[in-house]
């Protein structure tokens, strides 16, 4: 957790792609925020900018919850007193730290801008139609893992959800399986081909012992 801990730039703007933590999309971002205590004793709107979470989970295009993110404390310079970065109280619990409770999102926030690959795309997902991906991206379900993670009130949301959930799974259960079948091949690869290196070498070294051999019978 030390990269969570180093204080970052946060007046340069930029928001970053969702990805899943937990079964829910979750994104950090950047947002001015009034000061009203600064603001009543200078006279004048003072902002500061403040890290925010949006979280909206798939199938849900009802409720999106964004608010000011817990468990982020601001750094100020000592001689000018202005904001200069933040850093995040481990010692928190994950309830009360959002950036503790989601780990991938908040370090695809610090990597502001960075392609995020994460999950299987819906629309690469040959069970179903073009159509229907485009319909379950826009409720908020871009991979085969998020319709795979729809709760049963969710998955009702969508025509024919409670089928396409349970093929998610399956093509999910699959696709693990050929995985760890491709790792085990690859292991056996491995395997035999060391073999065969040794091999190679015992046949090298009995070579080297059968000239050693002749060339003592020669000599006597």
């Amino acid at each position: 957790m030390n990269d969570f801990a180093r204080p970052v730039d946060i007046t340069a703007s930029g928001r970053v792609s969702y990805g899943l933590d937990d079964g829910l999309l979750v994104e950090f971002y950047i947002k001015p925020k009034l000061m009203q205590a600064l603001t009543e004793e200078q006279g004048h709107p003072i902002h500061e900018d403040r890290v925010f979470t949006r979280i909206v989970a798939p199938g849900n295009t009802k409720t999106t919850w964004d608010y000011e993110s817990k468990g982020v404390v601001y750094l100020y310079d000592e001689g000018t007193g202005e904001q200069s970065g933040f850093t995040i109280d481990e010692n928190l619990p994950l309830e009360v730290c959002d950036p503790l409770r989601f780990p991938k999102a908040w370090d695809r926030f610090l990597k502001k801008g960075q392609k995020v690959t994460e999950g299987w795309a819906i629309e690469t997902w040959g069970a179903i139609t073009r159509s229907l991906a485009e319909n379950l991206k826009a409720m908020n379900i871009h991979t085969v893992e998020a319709l795979a993670g729809l709760s049963d009130a969710n998955a009702a949301n969508v025509m024919g959800g409670l089928k396409y959930r349970n093929l998610a799974k399956a093509a999910l259960d699959e696709a693990q399986l050929l995985s760890l079948a491709s790792v085990e091949q690859e292991r056996a690869n491995r395997a035999e081909e060391k073999s065969k290196q040794l091999e190679e070498q015992l046949k090298a070294m009995q070579a080297q012992i059968d000239a050693l051999t002749q060339k003592k019978g020669k000599a006597a």
